[in-house]
């Protein structure tokens, strides 16, 4: 899973539309639960999943049901023109939860970050390479913290993740007995 994490990071901090699938934002997501969920099973922490995001309505949710709506009637003429008709619908459901709690999320993280690194960085990029910068340089009397934030931040974008979330729901991890 580690390996799958990764192998991600490069091609989704690296956005090529063209090339990337929708499935990568998924796959992202599970194997990075999945880690998470196997480190916290194996030092005995128990993770409470975050509740699932309730897209906005009324106002809010115009642009998403359009659009939506606008994917719907187009006609695929191959297989995999239906696959990327699915997608794209599934993609505007997520991005509805995304207008409803992206930017709440987003704060949040930055609010348990400045809690690591001492100040809260200006913007996810800015946390991103001072969170890099840390990491590298940390101590084990760092993982508890650093665990804590990964899985809170994974959390929260499980649950904005709502046309995803029956896929990623069985991904995290059942305890094993040994």
């Amino acid at each position: 899973m580690l390996t799958a994490v990764s192998s991600l990071s490069g091609p989704l901090s690296n956005l090529a539309p063209h090339d990337l699938p929708a499935e990568y934002l998924q796959w992202d997501l599970m194997t990075r639960r999945a880690v998470l969920w196997a480190i916290a099973e194996v030092v005995g922490i128990d993770i409470e999943p975050a509740a699932p995001v309730t897209p906005p309505s009324g106002y809010y949710s115009r642009v998403t049901k359009v659009l939506e709506g606008t994917i719907t009637r187009m006609t695929p003429s191959s297989p995999t023109d239906e696959a990327n008709r699915d997608a794209a619908i599934a993609l505007s459901q997520w991005a509805g939860a995304l207008i409803a709690v992206g930017r709440e999320n987003a704060a949040r993280d930055l609010d348990r970050l400045s809690e690591i690194l001492g100040h809260r960085p200006t913007d996810w990029r800015q946390a991103d390479q001072e969170l890099e910068q840390f990491v590298m340089s940390a101590g084990p009397e760092h993982d508890e913290k650093l665990l804590a934030y990964f899985i809170a931040q994974t959390e929260d974008r499980v649950a904005e993740a709502v046309s995803a979330r029956s896929r990623l729901d069985h991904y995290a991890l059942k305890p094993v007995e040994i």
